[in-house]
């Protein structure tokens, strides 16, 4: 009797699961980045990143973030306001700035 009663189960588990509707998700509007920066490493070694910033999606401030080959760490460089430059350093342990990212800050 009991292998029957789960069958039953199992079979009212699965039709109510065919019978809930199914709604389809819509992907949200892409938002387009105001972002006019200008980044780049400096010659030989190449451990420092630069950045200079027109525009960083509205922020009136920004920093960079550089990823650094050998470690794998990530070293952030101090904020500053628009149109100037920053920079961050990796020590010679860690490597060259192998990604900059800007990020901006309010």
């Amino acid at each position: 009797m009991r292998p029957i009663a789960l069958g039953a189960l199992s079979l009212l588990v699965t039709a109510a699961a065919v019978a809930l509707p199914v709604t389809t998700a819509q992907a949200a509007p892409a938002t387009v980045a105001a972002v006019d920066c200008e980044v780049w490493r400096s010659t030989g070694a190449g451990l420092t990143g630069f950045g200079r910033c027109v525009e960083a999606n509205g922020h009136p401030r920004f920093q960079i973030r550089v990823r650094c080959d050998k470690t794998g760490a990530y070293v952030r460089s101090p904020i500053v306001p628009l149109r100037q430059t920053t920079w961050a350093t990796c020590t010679s342990a860690q490597g060259g700035a192998s990604e900059i990212t800007v990020i901006g800050v309010g």
